[in-house]
């Protein structure tokens, strides 16, 4: 089975770059404006989608902040596999 990237992890991808582009532009990448716009057109796309398919404007306006939320499980599920104690709240009763 081909494993195939998601959206959001080609948008993450892109975005890192674009910021070593900007900090680092003698490596040869991109300009890192151009980098940063597919990043955004990648992460927002799905926006056009929902216009399309008549979903109502209050979903399409929360879909960046969810977006978001999305994005701030990298961290999380990177933090729980280097810290073992983030597993689950043991309860005794």
């Amino acid at each position: 089975r081909l494993y195939n990237p998601g959206r959001s992890f080609v948008a993450f991808v892109v975005a890192i770059l674009a910021l070593v582009a900007a900090a680092f532009p003698e490596a040869g990448l991109w300009p890192w404006w151009l980098l940063a716009s597919i990043a955004a057109i990648a992460a927002l796309l799905p926006m056009l989608f929902l216009v399309i398919d008549r979903v109502p404007a209050r979903y399409i306006a929360r879909y960046p902040y969810v977006a978001l939320i999305a994005l701030l499980w990298i961290p999380i599920r990177i933090g729980s596999r280097i810290v073992s104690s983030w597993r689950r709240t043991p309860h005794r009763g």
